[in-house]
């Protein structure tokens, strides 16, 4: 038998009841058709998102050193088992920006399929990192010639 203290502390988390794992799952299944219905996120800004991921990764789960699937998944970066993991400034603004611009985009199939406006990236300096592969899923509208 389970002693009581360690019940109580024990999390308690929304959904885990039948009920909750199903209308989780009809919401990841709507999610998803919505996030894979639309044009591919172009490799640069899909590559930056998982890189994020994979670093964020192993600094909250392997006291920010590298481990085995680190070094598989980001052999480029040429970090050796069990070394410190560190990015340095202009690693970290494009990674951030690329998140941002996978979020646009998500966010644009989900506008697109429910009849809404897109958002654009038009406010970005034209030299911002990624602006042209977003570009490439969701083209600027050609500029107006007023008169």
């Amino acid at each position: 038998m389970v002693p009581l203290s360690r019940l109580q502390r024990a999390p308690r988390h929304r959904g885990h009841g039948l009920r909750g794992r199903l209308a989780c799952n009809r919401h990841k299944a709507s999610c998803s058709s919505t996030l894979t219905s639309a044009s591919q996120v172009p490799r640069d800004i899909k590559d930056g998102v998982f890189l994020a991921q994979r670093i964020r990764h192993v600094w909250a789960h392997h006291a920010g050193r590298a481990d085995t699937d680190f070094l598989t998944w980001a052999s480029h970066l040429e970090f050796q088992l069990d070394e410190k993991v560190t990015i340095g400034v202009e690693d970290t603004g494009k990674y951030l920006v690329g998140i941002f611009i996978y979020g646009v985009i998500i966010a644009n199939r989900w506008r697109e399929k429910n009849g809404f406006a897109l958002l654009t990236l038009e406010d970005l300096p034209t030299t911002a990192p990624l602006r042209e592969a977003f570009g490439s899923v969701y083209p600027a509208p050609p500029a107006s010639t007023a008169n």
